[in-house]
């Protein structure tokens, strides 16, 4: 999602269907990645990462987008990632590095940011709960931001791809509700704290206060509703029928008594 002066400009909503496994033809993650970015993964997946297709095909789309976006903005913008700048496979991480390496040559400003982390440090104890009791505790009042010394968390998940420097931050001053940043490590203070400016600046959203509005926007944008879901399984029921695969075999296979108990 593109915004400009706090409209949105245009938006782009990828719904994709991707596959891997041993089976004939292509593999989907070597072709999703060369359509997206003109070349060859260094890496494809091994027969122990098929489990990761559907979150890498998302990290793809998401880098292809945000490429796409960078090409448009100008020296002073912001550009919004969810989650972290961090990647789970090698094929990515060049990825990751040339979107940084181009957004900080334009003067674009770049953050990544996560409404929930599983960070933990203390042999367990919440990384986003603790940081926001202790600011309670010490009455800093919102807006306000810590750096995270990541040798002090319990686990650190591919930490040899990792490209951001992680903050806890509470960005709107009627609620303390921290969420994580991650800005580009060894960035200059002066982007840094341009880059909070802007954040809280557009945290101000009655829908969801503290929380950047653009990512609320993407997130309305990109998310699947029920109406789409349900045609979507409708398909893959008729299609599997087609292959001699009655209802009651998928759901056998496939059936999720979630399902049922939403029926009551």
């Amino acid at each position: 999602v593109l915004f400009r002066d706090g409209e949105i400009d245009r938006k782009r909503t990828p719904l994709l269907l991707v596959t891997s496994g041993s089976g004939e033809g292509a593999d989907d993650f070597s072709y999703l990645y060369r359509e997206c970015f003109r070349s060859d993964p260094g890496k494809t997946l091994g027969d122990d990462e098929r489990a990761m297709l559907a979150s890498l095909a998302r990290d793809i789309l998401e880098y292809w987008i945000a490429g796409e976006v960078l090409e448009s903005l100008e020296r002073g913008d912001l550009l919004l990632l969810d989650g972290a700048l961090r990647v789970s496979h090698e094929s990515l991480d060049p990825v990751l590095t040339r979107l940084i390496g181009q957004a900080e040559r334009k003067g674009v400003l770049l953050a990544a940011v996560a409404k929930r982390t599983a960070a933990t440090f203390g042999d367990g104890y919440p990384l986003l709960p603790a940081v926001a009791a202790y600011a309670a505790d010490q009455k800093r009042a919102s807006p306000w931001r810590v750096i995270v010394d990541e040798s002090i968390l319990d686990q650190t998940r591919f930490s040899q791809w990792q490209h951001g420097e992680i903050h806890v931050t509470s960005l709107h001053p009627h609620t303390g509700i921290p969420i994580k940043v991650e800005l580009p490590v060894k960035q200059s203070r002066e982007r840094t704290e341009q880059t909070f400016s802007l954040l809280a600046g557009c945290a101000d959203d009655g829908r969801i206060p503290g929380y950047p509005f653009p990512l609320l926007e993407a997130h309305r944008a990109v998310v699947i509703g029920q109406p789409v879901l349900s045609q979507v399984r409708q398909d893959l029921v008729a299609a599997l029928d087609r292959q001699g695969i009655d209802f009651s075999r998928y759901a056998m296979m496939f059936g999720d008594y979630h399902d049922e108990f939403r029926r009551y």
